[in-house]
């Protein structure tokens, strides 16, 4: 496995997935193929398709892009953009934080993804993350977007607090 990592493989049509602890379990599955621990898949022949996922609010944390800021060109240029249109807009100075926002650092690693020729052919998103898929997919400015996500953290400061209620729906 390490040689593989260090320099490579080629693709192959047939293809399975496990996850083990040690040697003697990686053995035992594989024999087994026990389909609840043994994955077997036949790759596609065609085209070869991206999506960008976007998570929602919560997913963050301060620092959250930090190992990339001033080591991608294009990551730090989208997020000092972002960060700039906080504090000229918004009067937010969250440079201090270094991309605590969801959404900065959403839209950044997109930018860098698609500099990089990572095209997306479909987004995907949940919650804030829907204005990062809104940016991206041109129907909204990145400016637009950040003061979404600025207003509604205004609005959530105004909830009283309590406690998250989920319903299961039918159809």
């Amino acid at each position: 496995m390490a040689y593989t990592l260090q320099v490579g493989r080629r693709h192959f049509a047939e293809r399975r997935v496990v996850a083990v602890r040690d040697r003697e379990e990686a053995i035992a599955l594989l024999e087994s193929k026990d389909p609840r621990r043994v994955f077997t898949h036949t790759a596609s022949i065609g085209e070869r398709r991206l999506v960008f996922m976007f998570p929602g609010g919560g997913t963050q944390h301060p620092g959250m892009g930090a190992d990339l800021y001033g080591v991608e060109p294009v990551f730090t240029r989208w997020v000092d953009e972002g960060l700039r249109i906080l504090e000229q807009r918004h009067s937010l100075d969250l440079r201090s934080l270094l991309i605590p926002d969801d959404h900065v650092s959403e839209y950044a690693m997109s930018q860098l993804l698609i500099d990089r020729g990572l095209e997306p052919s479909a987004l995907m998103e949940h919650s804030l993350g829907e204005n990062t898929a809104a940016c991206i997919a041109g129907t909204i400015s990145f400016a637009d977007a950040l003061g979404l996500v600025v207003l509604r953290g205004k609005l959530m400061d105004r909830v009283p607090g309590g406690g998250a209620l989920s319903l299961p729906l039918t159809q």
